[in-house]
């Protein structure tokens, strides 16, 4: 290991000292008066952070836990973040700038060799029909003009104006947004005529959010859509074991969703090995009070008890019949036999007060 990171050290040296003595003069790559190109800073800044990244990776390789080299570290990572920012920030969007110059420039040169080699293309062709056109004279001295005028035409409708492939100044300037002072007032002052200003049409703002809606919307009955995929289907269905959906004592059959919801929260609570807490008393008598289709069908029997409740009769109650009504069971004992009791002893009692 030591023989072999020896000769790449000296091997490395060796690389270095040759390239030292290729490096051209200091004069000579110094920018000019104008200042540097694009690809100069461009190559300045790839050279400068490869620079930083190999230091990096030097610092690392001694594995030191000084101060000092815990600094130079954060001092070397900074400087690396700077130069990605020059590089992201400031090359690539300049690049992009320059890119559809470039490309026309180059779209101009491929126009005008395309230009010559359909101009050789021609020549080429007239001079083989030459031969085939002397028979007549008259004819290729009208074919011949007319040919070569529309062939000037041609190259002259073609030609490629320099100008209009020069750089844009204006493209580095970013627009300038109109202020609203600055819009029209909708008054043509050439006419004097008022002009409404066009306006785009647009929806009215609403207090109603999109999930306000949703929410007013029906939703599907989770409990029918159990029923049809059970009992309408023809299509084989997995069923849970006999047994294991009774609830309450045999006062509540487990539905799917209430299978799924299980599922989900066992699984949570293996993966998580934590215990999630129980549903409170609220929200249990709550999901309790629900019915077929997620209807709360007990405020119908409370509106019915509430109207029978105003339409009775007051002194209903007070009768023999109304006291026999509310009269428990236990209050006449096992098989009747206590039923006179109570009235033996008011009786009893009456009886003592008169004496």
């Amino acid at each position: 290991m030591a023989d072999s990171i020896s000769a790449l050290l000296s091997s490395l040296k060796t690389s270095l000292e040759s390239t030292k003595d290729a490096l051209p003069e200091p004069n000579d790559v110094l920018p000019s008066k104008d200042g540097m190109s694009l690809l100069d800073v461009k190559t300045d800044l790839f050279l400068s952070y490869m620079q930083n990244l190999v230091f990096l990776i030097y610092i690392k390789l001694r594995n030191l836990r000084d101060q000092e080299e815990e600094e130079l570290g954060n001092q070397i990572i900074d400087k690396l973040v700077e130069l990605r920012i020059f590089l992201e920030r400031g090359v690539r969007p300049l690049e992009g700038r320059l890119k559809y110059q470039i490309d026309k420039v180059v779209q101009a040169a491929d126009e005008a060799a395309r230009l010559d080699a359909q101009k050789n293309a021609s020549s080429k062709k007239r001079k083989g029909t030459s031969a085939r056109r002397a028979s007549d004279a008259s004819a290729e001295g009208s074919g011949s003009g007319s040919g070569s005028e529309s062939e000037s035409d041609t190259v002259t409708g073609e030609k490629i104006d320099d100008l209009s492939f020069r750089p844009n100044p204006a493209a580095f300037v970013k627009p300038r947004i109109p202020a609203a002072h600055d819009a029209p007032r909708g008054k043509d002052d050439s006419s004097g005529l008022y002009k409404p200003p066009r306006i785009a049409p647009t929806a009215l703002p609403t207090t109603e959010s999109r999930k306000e809606r949703a929410d007013r919307a029906p939703k599907k009955s989770a409990t029918l859509d159990e029923f049809v995929a059970g009992e309408l289907s023809i299509a084989p269905l997995a069923e849970p074991s006999i047994g294991s959906t009774i609830r309450a004592g045999g006062r509540h059959m487990q539905s799917a969703k209430e299978r799924k919801e299980e599922g989900e929260r066992r699984k949570y609570e293996e993966t998580n090995l934590v215990r999630l807490p129980m549903q409170n008393k609220k929200d249990k008598t709550k999901k309790e009070r629900m019915g077929f289709g997620g209807e709360e069908w007990t405020e119908l029997s409370r509106g019915v008890e509430r109207i029978e409740k105003l339409t009775q009769r007051k002194d209903e109650d007070r009768g023999a019949l109304g006291k026999s009504r509310r009269r428990k069971i236990d209050d006449i004992g096992p098989n009747g036999a206590d039923a006179g009791d109570a009235w033996e002893r008011k009786k009893r009692k009456v009886m003592r007060v008169r004496k």
